[in-house]
C-alpha cells in the first residue's frame, strides 16, 4: 500500500516515587504521504495482567496488508519475569488484535527484532534468551507460520556469549 507505519512507545503514566511502576504502550505512527505527514493510529491493547503495556515495539510485514509486531511485556509482581508479546494488524497497522504473550521464548526483558517472509508464510524473531534479572545473552532465532503466527519454535542460536540488541532484514538473493 506505500503505508510507512513506526511503532512508538509512549508512557501513559509516570509514578514519580517509584520507577519500577511507570506504565507504557505502543501505538502505531504512520504515513501514506512517504513521510510528509505523520498520523497516530490506535493504542496497542494491553496484553493481560502479567505486563503493563508493549515497549521497545518492533514491526514487519506480512502482505496484504497484515503486518506483525513484537514487543517486551514487562512482569508485574504476579509474575515477576519478563515475556515477549506478539500482535497482528489487519489493516495496514491502524489497529491491532490484542496481544498474546510468547512463552515460547524466554526473554528476560530485551527487546526483539521482527521480520516477515516476502511471501507472508513466516515470521522470524531474533532475541536473547535469559532469565529475568541476569545478563543478556543467547541471541536467537524463533520462527512461526502463517496464518496464525502464535506457534514459536526455536529455529537456531547464533550466538552462546553475551548478545543483546539485534535487527533483521530481507537481503536480495541475487545480490
Amino acid at each position: 500500500s506505500g503505508r510507512l507505519v513506526v511503532l512508538a512507545e509512549r508512557l501513559r503514566k509516570q509514578y514519580p516515587t517509584n520507577r519500577s511502576q511507570l506504565a507504557y504502550s505502543s501505538m502505531p505512527v504512520y504515513s501514506d504521504t512517504f513521510g510528509a505527514t505523520w498520523r497516530a493510529g490506535a493504542t496497542l491493547p494491553v496484553v493481560d495482567n502479567r505486563t503493563h503495556g508493549i515497549g521497545e515495539p518492533s514491526v514487519a510485514s506480512i502482505g496484504n496488508k497484515t503486518l506483525i509486531m513484537v514487543g517486551r511485556s514487562l512482569g508485574n509482581p504476579n509474575a515477576p519475569h519478563a515475556v515477549l508479546s506478539t500482535a497482528l494488524s489487519h489493516d495496514d497497522g491502524l489497529h491491532w488484535e490484542r496481544a498474546v504473550p510468547i512463552d515460547a521464548i524466554q526473554n528476560g526483558g530485551c527487546q526483539s527484532s521482527i521480520i516477515g517472509a516476502p511471501d507472508g508464510s513466516l515470521a522470524l524473531i531474533s532475541s536473547p534468551v535469559y532469565p529475568y534479572g541476569e545478563a543478556r545473552y543467547n541471541v536467537s532465532i524463533f520462527v512461526a507460520a502463517a496464518p496464525s503466527f502464535k506457534v514459536w519454535r526455536l529455529a537456531g542460536l547464533v550466538h552462546a556469549g553475551p548478545g543483546a540488541y539485534s535487527s533483521l532484514a530481507v537481503a536480495d538473493a541475487d545480490a
